[in-house]
């Protein structure tokens, strides 16, 4: 390799290492809600912005100003007469990824992906794929990230948010995967803050009964609007142990959470109660082995599912194997048009 190339190369590593700094970065600025401070069509200083949070003006401004190189927040440009005056720098307004700060779907992904426990659980990577097993206890000194969740109630309250945001995003993509006309009682396993079940429920008069079930201490934080369908109610539960008897069986982004063993107990756990004719809706990316040498965020996923949970983003034989080793079979695909954020939708039908 020729020294120019070889520079180019080095210039190439250096940017994609730096990575983490990005994440932190963006984290930093959702953490501190600058994009709010900043009006949609607004040229704000600095200055200003930092009177507002309680921070630091020439720290913020570094911030910042490295922001706008990821196209978040743009400088303003300086009057060429006034370009030597340090105060008229320091001008900032949107971009279209800043404004989108201003959503909570997208702050409380960056909230989310960039904090401790999902930054910390990462410097186990190495000795993960040495074993093929994550240790999370040396990293985050918790058995596993769910226990570090229950003891960091701050961190459990963005990761709740952060998933209903999306859902609440996805939802009418979910649904329309779905047939769920021919259900009674539908149980949205891990619902979490139940945006999904109250989507399944608000587009099927049908169904009579939706149980959004999840562990003890995300049912009893639930809020709800006072004009809640009455159909819905919260249980709270452990699916490894029993779930509710229903006709259908939801699982977004849950199996994706845990290894092939778990995953078949929580198979067997439904088995034992789902009713005749009954199916589960699993909504999760296929990792597809087809897919090679192109951008894809999904392999990213499954190996943060991999160090963080010792789960997976399955790829086809993956779902095939849970199928024949849980008494189930693979009854159908449906994949979305259109909406490459939403997973597809794997129906299981008991054999």
């Amino acid at each position: 390799m020729d020294k120019k190339k070889n520079m180019e190369m080095v210039g190439a590593v250096y940017e994609l290492v730096s990575g983490f700094t990005r994440t932190k970065a963006l984290n930093a600025a959702a953490s501190l809600n600058i994009a709010q401070h900043i009006g949609e069509n607004e040229k704000k200083s600095v200055n200003d912005i930092a009177k507002e949070i309680g921070a630091n003006s020439q720290s913020l401004y570094r911030l910042m100003r490295a922001l706008t190189h990821m196209k978040c927040f743009r400088e303003e440009d300086v009057d060429e007469h006034q370009q030597h005056d340090q105060q008229q720098h320091g001008i900032f307004s949107h971009t279209p990824l800043s404004l989108a700060l201003r959503q909570p779907e997208v702050r409380n992904i960056a909230l989310m992906r960039g904090g401790y426990g999902q930054t910390q659980g990462w410097q186990n990577l190495v000795e993960t794929i040495k074993t093929g097993q994550s240790d999370v206890n040396k990293t985050l000194g918790y058995p596993d990230y769910w226990a570090f969740l229950e003891e960091h109630t701050d961190e459990a309250a963005i990761f709740n948010n952060s998933l209903a945001s999306v859902t609440n995003m996805l939802t009418p993509t979910l649904v329309s995967l779905g047939d769920y006309t021919k259900f009674e009682t539908v149980v949205d396993l891990g619902g979490g803050l139940g945006k999904l079940l109250k989507g399944v429920l608000k587009q099927n008069a049908n169904i009579k009964n939706g149980i959004n079930f999840d562990i003890p201490s995300v049912i009893e934080k639930n809020q709800h609007e006072v004009d809640v369908d009455p159909r819905y109610k919260d249980q709270a539960g452990d699916f490894f142990v029993e779930v509710p008897a229903a006709d259908c069986y939801v699982l977004k982004s849950i199996l994706h959470d845990w290894s092939d063993a778990k995953c078949l107990e929580i198979f067997k756990t439904i088995s034992k109660s789902i009713k005749p004719g009954g199916k589960v809706y699993v909504y999760d990316y296929i990792n597809s082995l087809y897919t090679k040498n192109e951008k894809n965020f999904t392999p990213w996923n499954d190996l943060h599912m991999m160090v963080m949970l010792n789960g997976k983003e399955r790829n086809e034989w993956d779902w095939q194997y849970l199928a024949e080793h849980s008494g189930f079979k693979i009854e159908s695909v449906k994949r979305p048009e259109g909406q490459g954020f939403a997973p597809p939708l794997t129906i299981f039908t008991k054999q």
